[in-house]
């Protein structure tokens, strides 16, 4: 159930910042999570906010080129099809 596990991943999610800092990759795939159970529950709003906020972290650690930025953008994709919000 995708309600019990955005819970639970919210809990989780500031005692990984607590421990790992703000900036760490660890952050940005809770984040990552957060988003794909938020897609899951279909709230594409909430999935694109945690998937941008991942983006970040990845963009400041990695770079745009990397491949997890790859896959945070299938995702990302995925989320505003779904939302059916097109630029």
């Amino acid at each position: 159930e995708y309600d019990a596990a955005i819970k639970l991943l919210l809990r989780a999610l500031p005692l990984l910042k607590k421990y790992y800092g703000d900036k760490h990759d660890v952050v940005s795939r809770m984040l990552t999570n957060l988003g794909n159970a938020y897609r899951g529950s279909n709230d594409s709003a909430r999935a694109i906010e945690y998937y941008l906020e991942a983006q970040k972290l990845i963009h400041e650690k990695f770079g745009p080129d990397h491949i997890i930025n790859a896959s945070l953008l299938i995702n990302l994709g995925e989320a505003y099809y779904s939302s059916d919000e097109f630029d």
